[in-house]
Order: structure tokens, then C-alpha cells, then sequence
């Protein structure tokens, strides 16, 4: 065996500092992964708020309102908003349910 000298540091290991290094780097992983993961999820919520807009109007709920008095146009008496009414009536392509 080989005498050391009484300079000499002995270096032991410390099983504790090895178990902080690996949570340290556990916790950094998951601090990366959390920042990374938030802003995705934000993302995606939007995304899917905006998605096919289109595609799903049949199920939004729509009120027609009509306060339309009337006016007279070229000399004739108008009611454009009861016009427009009766045509939405008259066309089932919107579904609208209607209320007098």
C-alpha cells in the first residue's frame, strides 16, 4: 500500500451530494418541460377555439331582432328589416327559430 502524505487530501464520496445533483437535475427537467408545456397548451386551446368556425354554426344560437319602422323609397312605403324577416322565413337554410 502507498503512505500518503499528511498534505494529501482524501476524497471521500458523499452519496447525499449525488442525490442533490440528481434532483437538481430532475427539477430542471421538469422546470424546462413546465415552460415549454404552458405555452403549448395555451396554443392548442386557441387553436381549437378558432378551428372550422364555420363548420359549427348550426349549432350556435342566433336571435334576429327587428325594430325596422319603415321608409319610403322612390315614393314607396318600405319596411326593409319585415322584408328581410319574411325571406328568412321563407329560406329553412338557417334554422332560425322565430318569435313575434
Amino acid at each position: 500500500m502507498k503512505k500518503r502524505n499528511s498534505t494529501e487530501q482524501v476524497q471521500l464520496r458523499d452519496p447525499l451530494n449525488e442525490q442533490h445533483k440528481g434532483k437538481k437535475l430532475i427539477s430542471c427537467i421538469a422546470l424546462v418541460l413546465g415552460v415549454a408545456i404552458i405555452p403549448l397548451m395555451y396554443s392548442g386551446i386557441y387553436l381549437a377555439s378558432v378551428w372550422d368556425t364555420y363548420g359549427r354554426l348550426d349549432t350556435l344560437p342566433v336571435a334576429v331582432v327587428n325594430h325596422d319602422q319603415g321608409a319610403q323609397i322612390n315614393g314607396e312605403e318600405r319596411n326593409l328589416g319585415q322584408e328581410l324577416i319574411d325571406k328568412m322565413e321563407e329560406s329553412k337554410r338557417f334554422g332560425l327559430g322565430y318569435y313575434k
